[in-house]
């Protein structure tokens, strides 16, 4: 449990090593429970990864990790002639695109389960 909360993300450190790190510190723990894991990884994230990554609100480890990313594009950009307000623009649109892609694969999801469990009618038999 210490070098799970004591594991910080070094300064050249790159972040998606740093989470596959604190992912498996986690399994080593048997930790179970997902958020748990999720907060404890963001925690240790160095300032300026954790503040781009903070503005998705990731609750898996996978929307951790693309949360991650695009934070970390952000901060090799250094600004890239982009003002914070137009960075956080942009993370703020990849946010809510990614919760319409999930959107889209649960209710995707739903339909496949319906169609699985869907009971055969009498116009299904008679053709």
């Amino acid at each position: 449990m210490t070098e799970f909360w004591g594991r910080r993300q070094g300064p050249d450190e790159k972040t998606c090593r740093y989470i596959e790190d604190k992912a498996r510190i986690a399994r080593q723990m048997r930790a179970q429970d997902e958020q748990f894991v999720v907060q404890g990884t963001i925690q240790g994230m160095r300032a300026d990864v954790r503040r781009d990554v903070l503005i998705q609100r990731p609750t898996t480890i996978e929307a951790l990790r693309t949360a991650a990313d695009i934070a970390d594009a952000s901060t090799r950009a250094g600004g890239g002639g982009q003002s914070h307000a137009q960075r956080r623009a942009a993370m703020t649109a990849h946010f809510h695109i990614s919760g319409l892609r999930a959107m889209f694969a649960g209710m995707q999801a739903m339909m496949t389960n319906g169609r699985q469990h869907r009971r055969p009618s009498p116009i299904d038999n008679h053709y």
